[in-house]
């Protein structure tokens, strides 16, 4: 096998179309800039919605509370169409490794149908949830989850 071959966890990829390379580069790095960029834009949305919000007790500016429930409609709206666009990447990103032929593992989850994603977006969301209620990190919650739906026990360690 020659050198332009495309290799992702020890398969080699002699026939891999540029989407997939890209895909694969990206897969190997864990803050490329796009999700880093998202993950920026979602904090600060946090931020200021949190900042504008804050109980009548600590309210040390002329923010009157309409803003801050603005913002908190805002931040929902926009984690929502973040949820949306993500999944339905996650879908493409899907759609073109099946189409060239990549390698999954057996044990992997796909995503061919929009119930795998419905239902991954759904437990994250409860996790998330419940997590912030109790006040426990999600991993606790979440990992038997994702161990319950097939994930490899090492590929759900590497989630949390």
């Amino acid at each position: 096998m020659g050198r332009s071959e495309l290799v992702s966890s020890g398969v080699y990829y002699s026939k891999a179309t540029p989407e997939l390379k890209s895909i694969i580069k990206n897969e190997k790095s864990h803050f490329p800039s796009k999700r880093s960029l998202n993950n920026l834009a979602t904090l600060v949305f946090l931020f200021v919605t949190s900042f504008l919000l804050r109980g009548k007790g600590q309210r040390h500016s002329n923010v009157r509370p309409v803003y801050g429930y603005i913002a908190l409609a805002l931040f929902i709206i926009y984690t929502i169409a973040s949820t949306v666009y993500n999944a339905i990447n996650i879908k493409h990103i899907h759609m073109i490794k099946r189409r060239d032929e990549y390698m999954y593992d057996p044990t992997d989850i796909t995503y061919e149908s929009n119930y795998n994603i419905v239902k991954l977006v759904s437990m994250s969301f409860v996790v998330g949830t419940l997590g912030g209620i109790v006040g426990i990190a999600g991993g606790i919650i979440l990992n038997p989850m994702l161990l319950q739906m097939g994930l490899l026990p090492s590929v759900v360690a590497a989630t949390n």
